[in-house]
């Protein structure tokens, strides 16, 4: 085995371990703070949020691409916008969710200035995004991204919800043009218009 990749194996170890402590205090905290679902930490709702956004991504190997989709409502359920993106690349799905929430937190950061919430149904990337552990890896270094975009609004939490409450978004992204742009609609995409009627 070449030195490289005797490094690279460090690495993912070392990232494992520290995916496996924050899970374990988010568990502990669960325990202590009432009831939580597989360590995803319990996280009180802002009071006053205007609106929200849900995440999703999706990995394309073979075509060695992800697509992104998010679709954000008012506090009352009604329509804002959708979007959808691809980004170029190789990344395994955790990198992907992770990139999905740093792409969707550079795209609000100048026209939602109020508070909001965004959800997201990969709990690795929603705890890791929630803690403070330093990971120098690729998913690491983008968790940092996230983490500093937070910081600069105000109000903005990231929590997890179940996949079948992502159904719209899940869809939204899969149908992803292949266009390596973001595409936003201001009424609802025709590919989820039906989900939007059910």
């Amino acid at each position: 085995m070449r030195p490289e990749q005797v490094i690279g194996s460090m690495k993912e170890l070392l990232q494992s371990w520290q995916s496996a402590q924050l899970l374990k205090k988010c568990i502990l905290a669960a325990g202590q703070n009432g009831t939580a679902e597989a360590g995803v930490p319990l996280q009180p709702r802002i009071v006053g949020a205007q609106w929200s956004c849900k995440v999703d991504a999706a990995v394309f190997e073979a075509e060695e691409r992800v697509s992104f989709g998010f679709m954000i409502k008012r506090s009352n359920e009604e329509f804002l916008y959708a979007g959808s993106g691809t980004l170029r690349g190789r990344f395994n799905a955790r990198v992907a969710e992770a990139l999905a929430i740093r792409e969707v937190l550079l795209w609000i950061r100048n026209l939602f200035p109020t508070p909001e919430i965004i959800y997201s149904d990969c709990k690795e990337v929603v705890t890791s995004i929630g803690g403070d552990v330093e990971d120098v890896s690729e998913f690491g270094n983008i968790v940092s991204e996230c983490r500093w975009l937070l910081k600069k609004r105000v109000n903005t939490q990231v929590i997890w919800i179940k996949k079948q409450d992502n159904v719209e978004v899940h869809t939204l992204t899969r149908t992803s043009n292949l266009n390596f742009c973001l595409s936003i609609w201001n009424i609802v995409p025709h590919c989820i218009r039906h989900l939007q009627l059910s």
